[in-house]
């Protein structure tokens, strides 16, 4: 299998400073794995995924301010599905592709919280897959290997236009195929990590996906070997790797960090309870989230674990740096910026259902944001300077 890009990073394992872990209220509905979530704002959508012997189509909402789960609009009937993958913009949200009860399907369907409905868009036009990745940089969301009736992973890309509901062909894997890889991205830059490969190889590889010139950099490869069904998030400039199985088929509770700025893997604190594959994950400022499962034996899990994750000063001052008052407020906000930061500063406004109210651009200083149209209520204000984003909860009286 031919490499384009061998700029491997070098990486150093060290010891890390305590994240913690712990319990958070048990995802809502059966026990399953293989389910696919995302996230609108403040609220993350998990579900779908599989129970012995089939496959299911409940969504649940999960509000990290409250800490509780709320069930949601399922997939249309006959539309269940294991192995899809989950995406989303601002304010919509979206499924993509899977398993049913007895094939592999290519469909696409759009989730609106605002009316709490379904709909489904422009399907994929290639073949049906499932276990694909995804991840989305600017408004364009990327579909990334998988596997179908007749291969076991594929190396085919494709990019989905959220404003356009159309497809591109983008160029295929440089490092062949892979299937249930963990994805995720930053504003800029998509990243591919392990999986399996059309020989059936656990990689350990992680790559970084440029938008621009449609073309992916080996950045490291993990220093236990290679894995498979496991989540990645990034916080800051950490990416964050959870559970899995590896090649021995060893269900495993690792958490590991890989600082990108860097090329530094460290082992963080396991999850203190079984090893589990194919659960769900999302992410919340600081705190990632981990729920459902598959355990060694066959048994199912609807146990939702957050770990906190350190960051360094800059990121925790975030808080510190940005000035936001009154609150409570009555028709104007006030948003105080550091000045001479590299990227611009962004915010969207939620209500505490997820809807996206509205985007607000800001200036690095002072922001006098009038908001007197508003209903009396409880918002949250997120606020992103480029990886870092803090959420407020601000009440409007």
């Amino acid at each position: 299998m031919r490499l384009l890009f061998i700029s491997l990073s070098f990486f150093i394992i060290s010891s890390a400073p305590a994240q913690t872990w712990t319990k958070a209220e048990n995802f809502p509905g059966i026990e399953r794995d293989d389910g696919a979530s995302f996230t609108i704002g403040n609220i993350s959508y998990c579900g779908s995924g599989i129970v012995p012997f089939y496959a299911l189509g409940d969504f649940y909402a999960f509000n990290p301010s409250l800490e509780t789960w709320a069930p949601i609009s399922s997939m249309p009937q006959g539309k269940q599905r294991q192995y899809a993958c989950g995406f989303s913009s601002d304010s919509i949200g979206y499924i993509f592709g899977g398993i049913n009860d007895t094939a592999f399907i290519k469909d696409l369907w759009q989730y609106n919280p605002k009316t709490d409905k379904w709909t489904e868009k422009t399907s994929l036009p290639s073949f049906p897959r499932g276990g694909a990745a995804s991840f989305v940089i600017d408004s364009i969301a990327y579909i990334i290997g998988g596997k179908s009736s007749s291969s076991s992973a594929l190396s085919e890309v494709w990019a989905y236009n959220l404003n356009q509901d159309s497809w591109d062909k983008k160029n295929d894997l440089p490092f062949g195929p892979r299937w249930r890889s963990a994805s995720t991205s930053s504003d800029s830059l998509g990243y591919l990590a392990f999986g399996l490969d059309d020989t059936l190889r656990y990689s350990s590889e992680v790559f970084e996906y440029h938008q621009k010139t449609d073309s992916w950099k080996l950045i490291s490869v993990h220093p236990n070997g290679g894995r498979n069904y496991l989540k990645v998030e990034l916080i800051a400039d950490k990416l964050i790797t959870i559970g899995g199985i590896d090649s021995s088929l060893n269900f495993l509770s690792e958490c590991w960090s890989y600082e990108l700025s860097k090329a530094t893997w460290k082992e963080l604190d396991s999850i203190p309870a079984a090893g589990r594959r194919a659960g769900m994950s999302f992410k919340n400022e600081s705190s990632i989230y981990y729920t459902t499962g598959l355990l060694a034996g066959g048994k199912r899990t609807i146990e939702t674990w957050k770990l906190e994750v350190v960051t360094s000063t800059m990121e925790n001052g975030l808080n510190e740096l940005i000035t936001i008052y009154p609150n409570p407020f009555r028709g104007h906000l006030t948003v105080k910026i550091p000045q001479n930061n590299k990227r611009s500063p962004k915010a969207l406004l939620f209500n505490l259902k997820g809807v996206l109210i509205e985007k607000i651009d800001l200036n690095q200083s002072h922001n006098l944001l009038v908001l007197d149209h508003l209903e009396s209520g409880v918002y949250l204000l997120q606020i992103t300077i480029g990886k870092n984003t803090i959420t407020k909860k601000m009440i409007k009286q």
